[in-house]
């Protein structure tokens, strides 16, 4: 706790702030990289594959990092909250299209998967 505190004192919040910034903009970008290229299909495959791989990674990194490693903020909720959330903008437009049922479907299936990851 008071590594963390240090730590923090150490790195000032315009710091942490610029590197969520740029993690998250690197995130969408592979995001809408992934995205512009994977065929559309009646199942969003590549959403959920996102999710749960953007899901698995964060469990990995808050599980193993040390608390107080500088490149945090710009790995967990800057990169992989980029590459995940873009995701979730991917799956509101393919939602539209669909029906309730199957956006029900894949919302659930993509929730199980990514906690199970």
């Amino acid at each position: 706790m008071a590594g963390e505190v240090a730590a923090r004192a150490l790195q000032p919040v315009g710091v942490r702030l610029a590197l969520v910034g740029l993690g998250g903009a690197a995130g969408g970008l592979l995001r809408y990289a992934i995205d512009s290229q994977v065929p559309h299909a009646v199942v969003p495959w590549d959403i959920i594959a996102i999710n749960v791989i953007g899901s698995f990674l964060l469990g990995l990194v808050a599980a193993s990092a040390p608390r107080d490693a500088w490149w945090i903020p710009a790995v967990g909720p800057g990169f992989l909250g980029g590459f995940t959330t873009f995701s979730t903008v991917a799956a509101l437009r393919w939602s539209a299209d669909a029906s309730l049922v199957d956006a029900a479907v894949v919302l659930g299936a993509t929730l199980l998967a990514a906690t199970g990851a």
